[in-house]
């Protein structure tokens, strides 16, 4: 029995049943991997280094660094996040010079933590809010 008698017979499209003849993997969707899963774990071991060495890695960063390792530009947040669970987006704790030199004071005058508030003499925030940074889930110290 040929594919076409087959076909009309058990009414399978002829093209299925080729397909499962031959062993011929179908590709699910039109999109392909950018990542193998090797270059995958060396993106996240580079996130790992430079989170280690107090350099959090923002979004942006990542998509650069993913430029140097891969072939194609583009790496999604949600995807990357969902394929290392390792991995998470996380806000770092706002710090500046003026809050390192504020803690000798506070030390010394005894000065209680709700009075002091990390302002310019204009009464407005100096520092910044800082940008989102990958970090390693689960841990409580991380700078950017």
């Amino acid at each position: 029995m040929g594919w076409l008698l087959a076909s009309k017979r058990f009414n399978v499209p002829q093209a299925t049943l080729s397909h499962h003849y031959q062993h011929v993997p179908v590709s699910i969707g039109r999109y392909k991997p950018t990542f193998d899963p090797e270059m995958k774990k060396e993106l996240a071991n580079h996130i790992f280094d430079f989170e280690g060495r107090l350099f959090g890695l923002n979004i942006f960063a990542v998509r650069k660094l993913a430029c140097g390792i891969g072939s194609d530009k583009t790496i999604i947040k949600l995807t990357f996040r969902e394929r290392n669970p390792s991995i998470s987006l996380r806000a770092p704790e706002p710090t500046s010079a003026a809050k390192a030199l504020l803690l000798k004071t506070v030390t010394d005058e005894k000065i209680p933590a709700h009075i002091i508030y990390n302002m310019n003499e204009s009464g407005l925030r100096t520092v910044q809010k800082p940008p989102k940074v990958f970090a390693r889930k689960g841990k409580k110290k991380f700078d950017d």
